[in-house]
C-alpha cells in the first residue's frame, strides 16, 4: 500500500445525493482507518471509501492555455519544447505569469541572549512597532518564486509563510471582514483560502437568502506569525464568525466576535445575541461537501457542534455519517474551545506540495516523500544541482528549497558541498538546507563563513550554530575578539550592526571552557574600550563560573574595577557547582544537604537568571546522561522538556522494576 492514502469522509445529506467529500493524502503505516484514526488525534474513525482527486474546475482555477503554452499551475518539468534552459540547467516551468518582485526574506528570531545587546538598533525615524495596528505588510517569497507564480503555502501551518499572497476583499457579496479585524490587516492568504472564503460564503447565501458571512483573521501579509493564534501561518487557516442572531431572529453582523456560552447565547454592546444553528450548519456543509479546496478541520466549540448536528438530523443525518464527519468538525484538545469563532484549516493544494507545502496531522508534518509533483521537485532540483552552469543564485535556491521541502535525498549531496568554501548567497542557503535536512554543519566550514562573509545573516547564523560546539570553538572565538568587523542590517527605519568580536565573546561563555586561557581573555574584555564588548564577556563570565558579583551598572563606572573583582572572586569561588547551590538557595530553592542534586532542584533553577540557568541545564544533562544544548530564548520550554525527560526516566525505572 502506498505511503500516502486518500483518506474520504463520505456523507450523504438527507435523500439527495449530495457527497461531503474530505479527501486527504495522509502518511501512516496501516490500513486507511489507521490513518483516518491518526486524523482525528485518536478520537473518531473515518470509514474507507472510494478515493476523490481534488478537481480544477473551480472558479477562477488555471487552465491549459489555448494557445499551447504550459498553463498556469503546469509542474515543474523541461520546456514546452522538451528542452531544457540555456547552459543545460533545468528549467522550471511558470504557473502564472511572475508577479512584481518585492524582495523580502524574514527569519525566525534566535531569542539568544545578548542579541539585543550586540545587535544596536539605530532608528531613522518614524516607524511601526511589529504588533501594532494595523501589522505592517510584508511580502514572502519561495526561493524559486521568479520561477513560479501564484501563492504558494511554505512549510506547516505554525512555523511557515505565504510566498505572495492574495488578499480577501473587506466587503464581498456574501461576505464581510469584521470592523476590529479590518484593521489589523490580517486578511490575506493563499488563492486557494480566499477562493475558498468566497465560495462558502456564496453558497450559505444561495441556501439561506441574505446570509451575510463575517470574517476574522486570516494571516498577516506575508504570513509568519502574528499575536492572535499560534497558527495561521501559511495562509491556510481563517477564523469564522459564527452567524447570529438577535432576539427577534434577524441576521446580526457583528463588529467583532461574540463570546457564546453552551446554550448558544452571548451578548455584544447590550445586544443580546443566539448562535443561528441552521445557518452555521449550512456553512459547514458548504465548507465540507466540495472538494475543490479539501476541508483538514473546522474547529468548533463541542456544545455548538451538538446544535448544528440536531439541524443535520432534521435533514435525515445518521449516525454514521455524524461519527464520519466528527474527524473533521471538532473542538480543538490542548487550546481555547473556540466558542467565539470557527476556524477552519484546508490541506495542502497539490500544487503547493511540489513547492513544500506540509500538512500536520496529530502534532507532526507529513513529508510527500511518494508525491508525484514532490518528487518531480526534488528530482529536478537535484539535477539542476549537478549542472556546473548553475550560478551562485541558482544554487542558494536549489539548497533552500530542498531543505523546506526535506528532502533526505540531498543529504549526501550537502555534505559534499559543505566540505568546500562557499560565496554569498550560497552560504547562508547551504546553512539553512543543513538545518531543516538534520546535516552536522563542519566547525570548519562555520568558521570560514565568520571569517569572509559579509553577509549579517550568513554570520549571525554561523555563530548561532558555532553557539553549540562547546569548548571546540575556544581557539577560533579567541582569535575572533581582536576582529573589527563590524555587519550591517537595512531594516528600513532601523540599522543594525552586528560586530564581530562582542559574538565572539558570547561564544566562549557558551563553550563552557574554564580554561586559563578563557579566563584571562575575558577577564581583559572587562576593561575593553567598547560597552557592547564589557557586557559580553560579563555574561560570559557570569555562566561560566555561575556568579554575579558585579552589577553591569558598577562595570560602566568603573571597567578596570571590574578585573579586580572578578579576579578575587573566581579565585575564592573556583567551584562552579557549589556557586550554583548558592545561587539557587538565594532564589529560594530548597535543596536537600547532600553532594549531589536532585534532578527536580534543578529543574526549578531552568526558569532563573542566565548563569543559574544554563548551569542547571548543563548539571541536567550530566544527570540524565544527555546532549542537550542549554536553551535560553525559550527557558519555559526548556523547563518542560526536562520535567518530561525525569518522567520517561521514572517509568522507565518503574517497568525495570515490575520485571524483576
Amino acid at each position: 500500500m502506498n505511503e500516502l492514502t486518500n483518506i474520504c469522509a463520505a456523507l450523504f445529506i438527507s435523500g439527495a445525493s449530495m457527497a461531503l467529500l474530505s479527501c486527504a493524502a495522509v502518511t501512516h503505516n496501516g490500513d486507511a482507518q489507521q490513518a483516518a484514526q491518526e486524523i482525528s488525534d485518536g478520537a473518531r474513525q473515518v470509514p474507507e471509501v472510494p478515493s476523490v482527486g481534488k478537481g480544477d474546475d473551480r472558479p477562477g482555477a488555471p487552465q491549459e492555455a489555448t494557445d499551447g503554452s504550459p498553463g498556469p499551475r503546469a509542474m515543474l518539468g523541461p520546456n514546452s519544447n522538451g528542452d531544457t534552459a540555456a547552459g543545460g540547467a533545468p528549467e522550471i516551468s511558470a504557473r502564472r505569469a511572475p508577479r512584481p518582485r518585492r524582495a523580502l526574506r524574514f527569519e525566525e528570531g534566535s531569542g539568544i541572549a545578548g542579541e539585543r545587546l550586540l545587535e544596536p538598533m539605530t532608528r531613522r525615524g518614524v516607524h511601526e512597532e511589529a504588533h501594532t495596528l494595523p501589522m505592517p505588510l510584508r511580502v514572502g517569497w519561495h526561493p524559486l518564486h521568479a520561477e513560479i507564480s501564484g501563492t504558494v503555502s511554505v512549510g506547516n501551518s505554525s512555523t511557515g509563510y505565504i510566498s505572495g499572497q492574495a488578499q480577501l476583499p473587506a466587503f464581498g457579496k456574501h461576505h464581510r471582514i469584521m470592523e476590529e479585524h479590518q484593521g489589523r490587516n490580517t486578511a490575506w492568504g493563499t488563492d486557494e483560502l480566499v477562493a475558498f472564503v468566497e465560495m462558502a460564503a456564496a453558497e450559505v447565501a444561495k441556501a439561506i437568502p441574505d446570509s451575510v458571512l463575517m470574517v476574522g483573521n486570516l494571516s498577516v501579509a506575508g504570513g509568519g506569525d502574528m499575536p492572535w493564534s499560534v497558527s495561521h501561518n501559511t495562509g491556510r487557516d481563517v477564523d469564522l464568525c459564527y452567524y447570529l442572531v438577535d432576539e427577534q431572529g434577524r441576521p446580526f453582523q457583528p463588529r467583532t466576535l461574540v463570546m457564546l456560552d453552551a446554550s448558544g447565547s452571548g451578548e455584544l454592546d447590550g445586544q443580546a445575541l443566539r448562535f443561528d444553528a441552521a445557518r452555521n450548519w449550512a456553512l459547514v456543509k458548504a465548507m465540507v461537501g466540495q472538494q475543490r479546496y479539501p476541508v483538514q478541520y473546522v474547529f468548533v466549540y463541542e456544545p455548538l457542534i451538538k446544535m448544528m448536528l440536531a439541524e443535520a438530523r432534521k435533514e435525515g443525518f445518521t449516525k454514521a455519517q455524524e461519527k464520519a464527519i466528527r474527524a473533521i468538525l471538532r473542538q480543538p484538545m490542548g487550546a481555547q474551545p473556540h466558542a467565539d469563532h470557527m476556524h477552519v484549516r484546508i490541506w495542502c493544494s497539490k500544487e503547493d506540495i511540489a513547492y513544500g507545502c506540509r500538512d500536520m496531522v496529530a502534532g507532526k508534518e507529513v513529508i510527500p516523500r511518494d508525491d508525484p509533483g514532490y518528487v518531480r521537485t526534488v528530482g529536478m532540483l537535484l539535477e539542476r544541482l549537478s549542472h556546473s552552469a548553475t550560478d551562485s543564485d541558482g544554487l542558494a535556491a536549489a539548497w533552500r528549497t530542498l531543505g523546506l521541502m526535506k528532502a533526505s535525498q540531498a543529504r549526501e549531496l550537502l555534505k559534499s558541498a559543505l566540505e568546500s568554501p562557499c560565496t554569498e548567497p550560497l552560504c547562508l542557503a547551504l546553512m539553512e538546507a543543513a538545518q531543516e535536512l538534520s546535516v552536522t554543519l563542519p566547525t570548519t566550514f562555520l568558521a570560514q563563513v565568520v571569517d569572509s562573509s559579509l553577509s549579517y545573516e550568513s554570520v549571525k547564523t554561523a555563530m548561532g550554530f558555532l553557539r553549540r560546539r562547546g569548548p571546540a570553538v575556544v581557539k577560533q572565538a579567541i582569535g575572533w575578539l581582536a576582529s573589527s568587523k563590524v555587519l550591517q542590517r537595512d531594516m528600513g527605519p532601523f540599522q543594525v550592526d552586528l560586530p564581530v568580536a562582542p559574538q565572539a565573546a558570547l561564544l566562549l561563555g557558551w563553550s563552557g571552557s574554564r580554561s586559563a586561557e578563557v579566563k584571562e581573555a575575558l577577564l581583559l574584555q572587562l576593561s575593553s574600550e567598547t560597552a557592547a564588548m564589557r557586557e559580553a564577556a560579563l555574561w560570559s563570565l557570569e555562566v561560566l563560573y555561575v556568579g554575579q558579583p558585579l552589577p553591569k551598572e558598577r562595570l560602566h563606572e568603573e571597567p578596570g574595577k571590574a578585573v579586580e573583582v572578578w579576579r578575587a572572586w573566581i579565585r575564592e569561588n573556583p567551584n562552579p557547582t557549589k556557586n550554583l547551590r548558592q545561587a539557587m538557595k538565594s532564589r529560594g530553592i530548597r535543596i536537600a544537604d547532600r553532594k549531589k542534586f536532585d534532578p527536580w532542584e534543578l529543574i526549578r533553577a531552568v526558569e532563573t537568571d542566565d548563569y543559574v540557568s544554563m548551569e542547571a541545564q548543563r548539571q541536567l544533562a550530566t544527570l540524565m546522561d544527555s546532549k542537550r544544548i542549554p536553551e535560553l530564548s525559550d527557558k519555559r520550554q526548556s523547563r518542560r522538556y526536562w520535567k518530561g525527560v525525569l518522567g520517561e526516566t521514572k517509568t522507565k525505572s518503574r517497568g525495570k522494576k515490575r520485571r524483576r
